[in-house]
């Protein structure tokens, strides 16, 4: 083969690589953004409910909902919370602390159990 064949080639195939990353990287459509930021809000009115920030992470958040659903004591650890005018922020991070507390909030590690994190909820 030529280099000039090679080359064309390579040229190809680094178009076809630039073009399929580019492919995954391009957002989609306005409307399929619009649909992603309404089920962000519904995440964060549903969170605000049972007390959970849910600004930053609409995917452990969502977890916990679904978390304190199945589990009602999880649920009365949050709502007390609440009514303490402390607000949850769950987090996914170091597998070596189920959570943190800040001025007005607690961070919660959503890699831990339920039951380790209504312990540290009801200290």
């Amino acid at each position: 083969m030529s280099k000039k064949v090679v080359g064309i080639g390579l040229g190809v195939l680094l178009l076809t690589v630039v073009g399929v990353v580019a492919a995954t990287y391009t957002p989609g459509t306005i409307e399929s953004a619009r649909i992603a930021g309404d089920k962000a809000r519904v995440v964060e009115l549903n969170g605000r409910e049972i007390g959970l920030i849910c600004i930053t992470s609409t995917e452990g958040c969502a977890e916990l909902i679904v978390r304190a659903e199945k589990n009602p004591q999880l649920k009365t650890a949050f709502l007390k919370a609440k009514s303490a005018d402390v607000g949850i922020l769950p987090r996914a991070w170091s597998p070596f602390s189920v959570g943190s507390v800040e001025q007005g909030y607690v961070t919660v590690n959503t890699w831990y159990g339920d039951e380790k994190i209504i312990t540290f909820l009801m200290k």
